[in-house]
């Protein structure tokens, strides 16, 4: 197994093919597939992800099953 990390630039944001992971539990986590956590939104802006809007404010869209190195669980 390697030490390398995985993911996208700034926040390793990985999908589920690479988990199985649970954004799902995340305290950051919005239904139906939205990450407000900074840094998640920065991959986004920067194009690593696809940046959405959640009630007016930027937010990455993120699969339930992804995961990043901000995961906090509720």
């Amino acid at each position: 197994m390697s030490n390398e990390p995985i993911g996208t630039p700034y926040s390793h944001y990985a999908p589920p093919k690479d988990g199985p992971f649970l954004c799902g539990n995340c305290a950051h986590f919005t239904q139906p597939h939205f990450c407000v956590h900074p840094e998640v939104i920065r991959d986004g802006k920067a194009g690593s992800l696809k940046l959405g809007r959640l009630r007016n404010r930027d937010a990455g869209i993120v699969a339930e099953k992804g995961c990043c190195n901000y995961y906090r669980k509720r």
